[in-house]
């Protein structure tokens, strides 16, 4: 019997599965990542009522989820380049999951707070890991077209799903049983990724010797883009935070007919992280943030139109054909960083981006947001979101096209000694 042939000291050759069937457990994963974040946004009236919170402590719930994630993000996407993804991935899913439902026992403001603080630091990894696996797995000319599908989910679940799921559910069976359900999903996508979805080469250059912070912090278009996912999460938060208590404000609309319309905005937000990525992989990153972006001022500034928030079928329209704010998000927060820094170092590039994203939008857009609407009613935060979008067009217009499967920017920076 003979033995196989080992090209380059290569390891014996292992089943690896169809980047198909990775990318559906990790477009779930992404979706029930999303879920559990998102699940709270959509019981902002209930929560009102039953626990008494101001528009204010709305705002905080979700910026210290924020906070935690940015934070944990960077971390643990720079930890996963040097010691694996899965290492990171798989533990911070079962906490998250647990931490979910763990929610949905809290009776003050207080106990709500640590505990979707806490949601947000083991949330963090989960989005950049889960983005460097579908990238680790997928051909270049794919990457595009890989990452949009597993971003979908996060769509379909957390935007679609989730607000008509968790004002139904809370509407039926009370508030606390969206975080119960919402929490169920993510322990068994845990054992799937463990055993199914493979671990990227080390033979490639990545997870070995880590790129220096000097040479990531030189990258102009890694500004860009940290500036693009700042505008874009504060866009996204100030619209899914403060829609629905802006529609529901003097009882024009109930909670569940909000549920609808968000749903709305979600099923067109999983089609668009289908469609824009996928075309730019022809077309160019720049051309589908630029067109993006544009689509995305639409969705809060039509919402503030005098008369328009009181007829529910309508606003579903609007919101289900300017939800581009998903294909903005892996563009911005995904794609282009990879495109920047290379595999070795894209758990940190996402990481750093995630700090733009995370603790500047999503941290202080809801928090002003709260502030705002306290101040100068409502609809204040919806006019921020809007002209958040404005940035993103800019930050578009200035990037350099990075649609190429060669040597990453970063790669060359540190190579040339900068």
């Amino acid at each position: 019997m003979t033995t196989p042939r080992l090209q380059h000291g290569a390891p014996p050759s292992r089943w690896r599965p169809p980047e198909l069937l990775v990318a559906t457990v990790l477009a779930l994963s992404f979706g029930t990542v999303m879920l559990d974040r998102l699940t709270q946004l959509y019981l902002g009236p209930y929560l009102v009522k039953d626990l008494s919170l101001t528009n204010g402590q709305i705002g905080l719930l979700a910026s210290v989820v924020a906070i935690g994630w940015a934070g944990s993000s960077l971390v643990f996407g720079r930890l996963s380049d040097r010691l694996g993804r899965k290492i990171v991935l798989v533990p911070a899913m079962i906490i998250f999951s647990l931490l979910s439902g763990w929610a949905g026992l809290a009776h003050s403001f207080r106990e709500l707070l640590l505990a979707r603080f806490l949601l947000g630091v083991a949330e963090g990894p989960s989005w950049a890991v889960i983005m460097a696996l579908m990238e680790g797995a997928s051909q270049p000319k794919h990457r595009g077209r890989n990452l949009g599908f597993v971003n979908s989910f996060g769509s379909l679940f957390g935007s679609a799903i989730g607000p008509v799921l968790a004002t139904q559910l809370a509407e039926a069976f009370g508030w606390r049983s969206a975080f119960f359900s919402s929490a169920i999903p993510g322990i068994a996508l845990a054992l799937a990724i463990a055993l199914i979805v493979p671990e990227p080469d080390r033979g490639a250059g990545h997870l070995s010797t880590p790129t220096k912070w000097s040479s990531l912090l030189k990258s102009p278009n890694l500004w860009l883009c940290f500036l693009g996912s700042m505008s874009l999460t504060l866009w996204l938060f100030s619209f899914n935070a403060f829609a629905p208590l802006y529609l529901t404000h003097g009882g024009l609309l109930k909670p569940t007919d909000v549920g609808w319309i968000l749903g709305a905005s979600g099923v067109g937000g999983t089609l668009v992280s289908l469609i824009w990525p996928t075309a730019s992989d022809r077309l160019g990153r720049r051309p589908a943030i630029i067109s993006a972006a544009v689509l995305a001022f639409f969705l809060p500034s039509l919402f503030l139109i005098p008369g328009l928030h009181s007829n529910a079928p309508l606003l579903a329209l609007i919101a289900f054909f300017t939800s581009t704010g998903p294909a903005l998000a892996i563009l911005f927060m995904v794609i282009v960083p990879v495109e920047i820094a290379g595999r070795r170092a894209s758990g940190a590039a996402l990481g750093f981006t995630a700090i733009g994203g995370e603790f500047i939008g999503a941290t202080c857009g809801p928090a002003a947001g709260g502030l705002l609407a306290d101040r100068f009613g409502p609809g204040a935060p919806l006019l921020m979101g809007a002209a958040a979008t404005l940035v993103m067009i800019a930050a578009g217009w200035l990037l350099a096209e990075t649609r190429r499967a060669g040597s990453s920017e970063i790669a060359e920076v540190a190579a040339a000694g900068l």
